[in-house]
């Protein structure tokens, strides 16, 4: 669990880099290339953590938290993919 919240917290890193005012080329042309599959990426970690048994397990919360904020900071999100998870982690 640990490894999944770091990794969300540097996938955060590298999108907020992209966003600032003179991001560094590399990075942004990085980015963009590979932001579709790292989204879908986020989409199925967190369709994977439908049935979870234990909902009230910190670590789990907090990762689960922090991969809701991400998602939530997609600019366009398929209409198809956010009814699919809407159910999930409430």
């Amino acid at each position: 669990m640990v490894l999944i919240y770091r990794t969300l917290r540097l996938y955060g890193v590298l999108r907020s880099l992209t966003i600032v005012e003179d991001p560094n080329d590399d990075l942004l042309d990085t980015w963009k290339e590979h932001a579709d599959s790292a989204y879908d990426g986020l989409v199925n970690l967190l369709k994977s953590s439908n049935g979870v048994p234990d909902m009230d397990y910190l670590p789990l919360d907090l990762t689960f938290a922090l991969l809701a904020e991400e998602l939530g900071q997609r600019q366009k999100a398929k209409v198809d993919e956010a009814e699919e998870v809407s159910h999930l982690r409430k």
